[in-house]
């Protein structure tokens, strides 16, 4: 963009000394008067600028630097000249006294906490997890084309979804069916992380819904193995285990997103699994029922009562079983 595109003939003549009371970089870039009212911060370019000024409110950022997040490796030969017709734009919007120059930087003079930005970063800080959420209102940066920037974005991500994980873990608690659909919905933005997947399954398998949790896991599996190449991590395996033993202690305790969602239950037994002759028994009688059993040496248990024939060393009949179930468990429908 030429410095003559940057500069507009109409904003010359505005007021100064227009006073910014917020500066929003969640969700677009954007500015506001102390009287709530929009101000004109310019084209995509301006807006890039002040979204490097904001995120160092009150510090000066060099000129360099600037030039760097702004076009990378490869800046125009009037870099600095054009950025300086991008600083007189942004002034015309927010009052001359809104951008300083100091020497060979410019510094953005408002308080840190006039940056949508800078609040939710405090709040973490501060481990104020709901205040800090409530400042997020979008992709930071968003409808900016600044590749310089996409580090600084990828981290507020993580931030946010870090966030995100400690209030649903604690939320999990407290009112499970609240959060399946927004934890569906983030683990469909974000399948690879596993600690959004586990406290789906612990949500479902809270409110009773045990089966959808054990196929929350083999999608997750599904996904990781198909575009990682690696089976899910030793927390969200111990957990599956746990569904499928029926642990008690998954329908209580504080959930903790550092442990996948699941309070720590304490040691497991020493008996050996034998994932082999694991059984899902689903009821046929029109109940709706599902229940999970797993077979410890014996003669899988059909409803309720054992399979004829003492204990055996056969392997378990598979009247119904699904083919291929890379979990190898064994689906047996109860005949009426």
């Amino acid at each position: 963009m030429s410095v003559k595109g940057c500069i507009d003939p109409d904003r010359r003549e505005r007021p100064m000394g227009v006073r910014v009371v917020r500066i929003g970089l969640f969700g677009g870039v954007s500015a506001v008067t102390d009287g709530d009212v929009p101000l004109d911060i310019g084209p995509a370019k301006c807006q890039t600028v002040l979204a490097v000024l904001a995120l160092s409110a009150g510090s000066v950022v060099p000129v360099s630097r600037l030039v760097e997040l702004m076009w990378g490796d490869a800046p125009p030969r009037t870099a600095e000249k054009t950025l300086q017709s991008y600083v007189v734009r942004l002034r015309a919007g927010l009052g001359a006294d809104a951008i300083v120059r100091t020497g060979a930087a410019y510094r953005l003079a408002v308080p840190a906490d006039a940056v949508d930005v800078a609040r939710f970063r405090r709040q973490l800080d501060s481990g104020a997890i709901e205040a800090a959420l409530v400042e997020w209102t979008g992709t930071p940066l968003a409808g900016l084309d600044a590749p310089g920037l996409t580090p600084i974005v990828g981290g507020l991500v993580e931030q946010w979804l870090g966030a995100v994980e400690t209030d649903l873990a604690r939320r999990v608690e407290t009112e499970a069916p609240g959060v399946i659909g927004p934890l569906t919905e983030l683990t469909a933005d974000y399948p690879f992380r596993e600690g959004l997947w586990s406290l789906l399954m612990t949500a479902l398998y809270r409110v009773g819904r045990q089966a959808d949790a054990l196929a929350a896991f083999q999608h997750a599996r599904g996904v990781l193995v198909d575009q990682l190449g690696v089976e899910p991590g030793p927390g969200l395996k111990d957990l599956e285990s746990r569904i499928l033993d029926q642990d008690e202690r998954l329908r209580g305790g504080a959930p903790s997103a550092e442990g996948f969602g699941v309070a720590d239950p304490g040691p497991r037994r020493a008996t050996p699994r034998r994932r082999a002759v694991g059984v899902s028994v689903c009821s046929s009688d029109g109940d709706g029922d599902v229940r999970l059993l797993r077979g410890r040496g014996r003669r899988p248990v059909v409803g309720d009562k054992p399979e004829e024939g003492g204990r055996g060393d056969g392997p378990p009949r598979r009247a119904g079983a699904r083919r291929g179930d890379p979990s190898g468990r064994v689906l047996v429908r109860r005949r009426r």
